[in-house]
């Protein structure tokens, strides 16, 4: 089946080869390096597949960081015991995130992240986050509006990791998460001083946790 939408992930095994393909080149080489040729040759898949099954190196890209990104929001439950509710948690987790993306696929995160298209969409973790908040606070916001309110949130995110990379801006992940998720917050309807509470609460973790 042809992979038309980066959030339908292929049902096909030749895809799949593909995509673990992909994966390891990326997070060894970097985003840049890395030919449609060699993925194609890693895979054991011909050339011409790869645009067959997701159009271009950019949505397989796209592919790769939201299912790696799905993967340590996995650790991140796994790992770390919040005391609170689904707010606190998409922040800390989101930071988590970063940090060990720094750690672990910096490369890769950084180059793919600067380019035209470059980790623009949410991964469905993140995008299941986002609903936990809304449910458990009752905001009555559409799938359509939240689709806004997120797409916002990783524009933002993209701009400012993009400078930061370039040490164009000196910022901690805790001030980016600081203006963008508190953002978020505020686009769905939740008042000042629950935002205040969420950012304290989650900082006191972080902090306490040393991550």
């Amino acid at each position: 089946m042809r992979h038309d939408t980066l959030h339908e992930l292929p049902q096909n095994e030749t895809a799949e080869q593909i995509i673990l393909a992909a994966t390891e080149l990326f997070i060894a080489k970097g985003y840049n390096k890395v030919t449609t040729r060699e993925i194609a040759a890693k895979a054991d898949v011909n050339l011409g597949l790869i645009p067959y099954y997701f159009k271009s190196k950019d949505n397989l890209a796209s592919i790769v960081m939201n299912n790696l990104d799905n993967a340590l929001y996995e650790r991140a439950v796994e790992e770390l015991s919040l005391p609170f509710g689904s707010a606190e948690k998409m922040y800390v987790y989101t930071i988590f995130l970063w940090k060990h993306c720094e750690n672990e696929y910096y490369k890769f995160f950084s180059e793919f992240t600067a380019t035209s298209n470059g980790n623009s969409s949410a991964s469905p973790a993140f995008i299941a986050m986002s609903w936990a908040v809304i449910n458990e606070y009752h905001r009555p916001v559409t799938s359509a509006e939240n689709s806004i309110y997120i797409a916002a949130l990783k524009g933002a995110e993209r701009l400012i990791i993009i400078k930061r990379n370039r040490d164009e801006l000196v910022i901690s992940y805790e001030q980016i998460a600081d203006l963008i998720i508190s953002n978020y917050f505020y686009n769905i309807g939740l008042s000042d001083k629950t935002i205040a509470k969420i950012i304290h609460n989650s900082n006191e973790f972080l902090k306490m946790h040393h991550i």
